[in-house]
């Protein structure tokens, strides 16, 4: 399902659309299903305590039974036109989320010019004050976007609690902006920072250009949500050597936030799935020597 040219000039715009019901009730009721046994199967027969967020990297790539679901021509199409036909798949994950998320975009690094989208499904009816996605429209480009950047401090201090990055790391930060303790920025608590709410139902699906500031807030511990990650093809040196470093980066999250282990982000019957669309995004990593 292509996107209309009003749509692709929302997306350019503001850093994300919303696509309405994409994905139908019998759909959602199987990937719901998927995603249920794959948690599962990280906590090794233990309770999610709520004490903290379970993130569980390569969701997509561990399910066989969906992987009908990034070759469909709803995701593939839209992507295709904001990326490119060479396009590549860069991960998937599912969470199970604690407490709020505060502002921060996923990508850092907009002068290297490598284009990553993040697919949202959540699968929970979500709002404004009850843990929807609020996004920042316009933060995607520059200079908007090192504009917004002393925002991302009340996440880094929650990726430092959750043993992600050192505390050093909050500290350089909070020097370089001159942040002191319970100090709003820009005059406001974070919760009141101007933005978009994307209240969604199951079924919806959420495009954003990981460089777009976004947070969530008051959501019930244990909402569920999973995303998709496809990036532009890298084609420089620069764009070639953060791939790889951001799989590094990948790799330490991983040995945080979820229960099992994995040596691999890519197994190989993903690599090696025979699915022509999955094959063609995959190939370039393989080339890349990344898995």
């Amino acid at each position: 399902m292509a996107l209309t040219p009003q749509q692709l000039a929302h997306f350019d715009t503001f850093g994300f659309i919303v696509l309405r019901q994409l994905f139908a009730p019998d759909e959602m009721k199987e990937i719901i299903r998927e995603f249920d046994a794959w948690l599962a199967q990280d906590l090794q027969e233990k309770s999610f305590t709520g004490e903290k967020r379970l993130a569980v990297a390569s969701f997509i790539e561990n399910s066989p039974g969906l992987w009908w679901l990034p070759e469909d021509d709803r995701i593939q199409e839209p992507i295709q036109q904001i990326l490119g036909p060479d396009f590549v798949w860069r991960g998937s994950g599912a969470n199970l989320y604690v407490g709020d998320t505060e502002w921060h975009r996923d990508a850092a690094d907009i002068e290297v010019g490598f284009t990553r989208i993040n697919c949202l499904f959540y699968l929970d009816p979500v709002g404004r004050d009850s843990g929807g996605l609020r996004l920042i429209p316009g933060s995607h480009r520059e200079p908007f976007n090192s504009r917004m950047r002393p925002i991302n401090f009340w996440r880094k201090k929650q990726v430092a609690k959750e043993g992600r990055i050192p505390q050093s790391d909050v500290d350089e930060f909070a020097a370089e902006f001159n942040i002191t303790k319970d100090e709003p920025l820009f005059g406001v608590p974070p919760d009141e920072i101007p933005c978009h709410a994307a209240e969604t139902q199951p079924g919806d699906v959420i495009l954003f250009n990981m460089h777009t500031y976004h947070a969530t807030y008051g959501g019930r511990t244990g909402r569920r949500m999973f995303g998709m990650n496809f990036a532009s093809n890298p084609v420089t040196d620069d764009q070639v050597a953060l791939i790889h470093r951001l799989t590094g980066i990948i790799r330490n999250s991983r040995k945080v936030m979820q229960h099992s282990s994995c040596d691999t982000l890519y197994p190989e019957k993903f690599l090696n799935s025979g699915r022509p669309r999955i094959q063609r995004m995959v190939s370039r990593l393989v080339e890349l020597g990344i898995e």
